[in-house]
């Protein structure tokens, strides 16, 4: 009687779940899940244990697990002490932040029946190595994220969706392999291609030395560069036409030279080269996007053309070692915190109006704009502006002396 009243409470509670469809406890193990699909399958939802070694179960309650929910294993919004996890072959889908931040985590073994991989869902974790299976035909913005010590990867032939940044700052990477099969990207050289290679999709941040990307790109995507600690110069054709956001960020970059044919650079595009010196921008580009190239600290010169209209919020910001500035009389306007921190900034030349409106108080260091507008409140007046005490707060004038 004992044993079948038992047997009653577990039906009784299952069914209960089956029906609201809440997240429960199964109470022989530490994971926290939800069903789905009327009850046919399960979501984990939560792990409270702290088991280092960890194996999925592929089943809680008789129903499969089928998903890893978003944030289910994360290890920035809880710490945990798991260093191998092992996803069985029930489970199809691996959430966004699944297993980000599981900082001791060094063994990962995806099971055969995954096909999805969700964005950042083993950022910042400590594996060396990863076998994605041929039932993946997914994997999500920023999936591996600066996972630094992982040190190879290869693409099966069932993928044919690769998120932007999916192993940028995988700085011990040196070369990304593609299967041959692969309908949808190719490499060449280690360098990840999509099939056509009209779009450079991730260069190695462990690859070392100068790269020219071939003839026939048109597009360096999102975070292709990101990272990428030995990187020295990079030559881009003339079929390139758009650079996107974060293409080339924190990346050791020194030298780069923009063709005529960009007529797109993505916000942060250049951001945190430190050891960019100069750049040219191409007067094919009509807008400098916010941080664009904020926070290259040896960036001493930079050419602005006459076909820029807008510089954007922090374009420059914290680009300490620029001593020199023209701004175009085509430029309308200038936003806040553009030249912000600019801590050697001495020479700033206005060769056009801006309305009021369109220059943002907090677009340079001390009173430039004050006196920039002294004369002509309403635009501004033409004029090259020193300062003698460069730093958080100079003192600018007008060296015409009006």
């Amino acid at each position: 009687m004992k044993n079948r009243k038992i047997v009653l409470w577990i039906a009784l509670m299952i069914a209960v779940i089956v029906t609201a469809n809440a997240q429960q406890y199964d109470p022989e193990s530490d994971f926290k899940a939800e069903l789905m699909e009327g009850g046919k399958s399960v979501r984990i939802t939560a792990y409270r244990g702290e088991k280092w070694t960890l194996r999925i179960p592929p089943q809680i309650q008789g129903v499969p697990v089928t998903h890893i929910g978003d944030n289910a294993f994360n290890g920035v919004y809880k710490e945990t002490n798991i260093t191998s996890v092992i996803i069985p072959d029930s489970v199809t889908s691996i959430g966004d932040k699944a297993f980000e931040g599981c900082f001791r985590l060094t063994n990962v073994t995806i099971g055969n029946s995954v096909t999805r991989i969700g964005n950042l869902a083993f950022a910042s974790i400590k594996i060396t190595s990863v076998t994605i299976p041929d039932s993946v035909t997914s994997i999500g913005d920023l999936a591996f994220n600066y996972c630094e010590k992982l040190t190879s990867i290869t693409i099966p032939n069932s993928v044919t969706s690769i998120g932007q940044g999916a192993f940028s700052g995988c700085t011990s990477i040196t070369a990304i392999t593609v299967a041959n099969d692969n309908s949808a990207y190719i490499a060449e050289n280690g360098v990840l291609y999509n099939k056509d290679k009209t779009i450079l999709h991730t260069y190695p941040a462990g690859k070392k030395g100068n790269f020219t990307i071939p003839n026939g790109v048109i597009t360096i995507e999102k975070a292709a560069f990101y990272g990428c600690i030995g990187l020295n110069s990079v030559t881009i054709p003339d079929s390139v036409t758009t650079i996107e956001e974060a293409a080339f960020g924190q990346s050791s970059l020194a030298r780069v030279t923009i063709p005529n044919s960009v007529t797109s650079i993505g916000l942060g595009a250049f951001w945190n080269c430190a050891n960019l010196t100069s750049v040219t921008i191409p007067n094919s580009v009509t807008r400098i996007e916010s941080n664009t190239f904020g926070s290259c600290s040896k960036l001493t010169s930079v050419t602005i053309p006459n076909s820029i209209t807008s510089i954007e919020d922090e374009a420059f910001r914290s680009c300490t070692s620029l001593t020199n500035l023209i701004i175009p009389n085509s430029v309308t306007s200038i936003g806040d915190e553009a030249f912000r921190n600019c801590t050697k900034l001495k020479n700033v030349t206005f060769q056009g109006t801006i309305n009021w409106d369109s220059f943002a108080d907090k677009a340079f260091d001390g009173n430039l704009r004050t006196h920039f507008y002294e004369l002509n409140p309403s635009n501004g007046t033409p004029s090259t502006y020193r300062t003698s005490n460069p730093g958080e707060n100079p003192e600018w004038w007008d060296i015409n002396g009006r």
